[in-house]
């Protein structure tokens, strides 16, 4: 462990692009980059079960997973993480550096929230007119790599398991994080 390093284990997604891949990509969009590192977003998975009520009839069981992102609270069915049987795939636990990762700014009580709100919904939606019983069968923080690439005026997210870019900041944001101290190696 180096010093003054916090290390944090965590549960991610192996990434697919490397940095290999990220820079022959890049070249041959002829982009001059000047820094690459790689970052861990937050995702909550939360797998419920729901028993649907039916008149005079054994309630029918669906599993549902919702993921909540861990920054801005969104919900959503499924996520980047999980199959189509409800399993995480591809996920591995290794511990990080923390500064690698992005800020958690969801606790697990309000995604929790957000996640029984939007399964409530989506269920009364599929089954209309349904009695519906919730129950968490499990939750997870699972978080997803990004490529941070600064190229001149602007740094750019490259989402490391499909290869997805994102601009996230220009020249006068880089120009405040120069100030601040925070570089991309």
């Amino acid at each position: 462990m180096t010093r003054g390093v916090e290390f944090v284990k965590i549960l991610y997604v192996k990434p697919v692009v490397t940095e290999d891949k990220l820079l022959k990509k890049l070249k041959k969009k002829t982009c001059e980059v000047s820094g690459v590192a790689l970052t861990y977003y937050p995702y909550w998975i939360f797998y419920f079960k729901a028993e649907l009520w039916r008149l005079l009839m054994k309630p029918r069981v669906v599993r549902l997973v919702v993921s909540v992102d861990g920054v801005t609270g969104k919900p959503a069915q499924g996520g980047p993480e999980v199959d189509k049987e409800g399993k995480l795939k591809h996920v591995e636990g290794e511990e990080v550096e923390g500064q690698m990762l992005v800020k958690l700014e969801v606790c697990e009580e309000e995604a929790l929230r957000q996640a029984e709100s939007f399964a409530k919904r989506y269920m009364a939606y599929l089954f209309p007119g349904k009695n519906i019983k919730l129950e968490v069968e499990r939750r997870e923080l699972i978080y997803r790599p990004f490529w941070l690439v600064k190229m001149r005026d602007v740094i750019k997210a490259l989402d490391a398991i499909d290869g997805e870019e994102i601009t996230i900041s220009t020249s006068s944001a880089i120009k405040g994080r120069r100030e601040e101290g925070s570089e991309l190696h």
